[in-house]
């Protein structure tokens, strides 16, 4: 998205692993083109279901976020490489 002028990508100022992601202008646009034509879809997708199911829905998926949230919170994640390519590299025989 970032080479197609969609999104501005900012390393973060503490940890550079991380990023600031945001649209740009042109971003934006699509955004609001693409929008409703996906709301419309997905309330049409919602028609299959009664007002019961979504609630169960609804709160069925709301305890999948809670629960990746806190493995993500409390996961140890690895060290980047710094070679280039990121992978370990080993040594040539």
């Amino acid at each position: 998205l970032a080479g197609k002028g969609l999104l501005l990508r900012e390393a973060g100022r503490a940890d550079r692993r991380q990023a600031r992601l945001s649209l740009t202008p042109q971003g934006q646009a699509l955004f609001g083109t693409l929008f409703p034509i996906v709301r419309d879809l997905n309330l049409e997708l919602l028609g299959a279901l009664s007002g019961t199911d979504i609630a169960q829905l609804d709160h069925a998926l709301g305890a999948l976020q809670a629960r990746a949230e806190a493995m993500a919170s409390q996961a140890e994640l690895p060290k980047a490489s710094r070679h280039r390519g990121g992978r370990d590299r080993m040594p040539s025989s």
